[in-house]
């Protein structure tokens, strides 16, 4: 039996728990230039509830240029993907170039300057707002 001429079978029924943005996804037009014969079935689970009313933050941290923006921008599409959560990235140092421009000397980021921690302070509760 040649399995090489079949093609694979695509489930034409929407799978249950799937969320709006996987069903636009998968009734997206590019989505057969990239894949001609898709499988349309969706990993299994209840994705409609997303994270049915909790509230979660992920605060990354960590030395500048090493991904944070990037990783949080990985897991911002996973879990609306797979698990239909709303989510936002906010990038706290959008809010600083917005406000006081992109070129900061060394000393603004000095802990022991009180002007420069109460402008970061303020530069957050900008993003807590948001």
């Amino acid at each position: 039996m040649s399995l090489e001429g079949d093609p694979l079978p695509v489930h034409e029924a929407e799978p249950s728990g799937t969320t709006k943005k996987q069903k636009q996804l998968l009734s997206s037009s590019n989505l057969l230039e990239y894949n001609p014969q898709p499988q349309q079935t969706l990993p299994p689970g209840d994705a409609d509830h997303g994270t049915q009313g909790d509230k979660l933050v992920v605060a990354m941290v960590g030395l500048p240029a090493r991904g944070k923006t990037y990783i949080a921008h990985k897991l911002q599409r996973y879990l609306e993907f797979f698990h239909g959560a709303p989510t936002k990235v906010f990038n706290v140092g959008n809010y600083r170039r917005a406000r006081y421009g992109a070129q900061m000397r060394a000393e603004w980021f000095d802990p022991e300057n009180p002007e420069g921690l109460a402008a970061r302070e303020l530069c957050a509760k900008d993003a807590l707002k948001d």
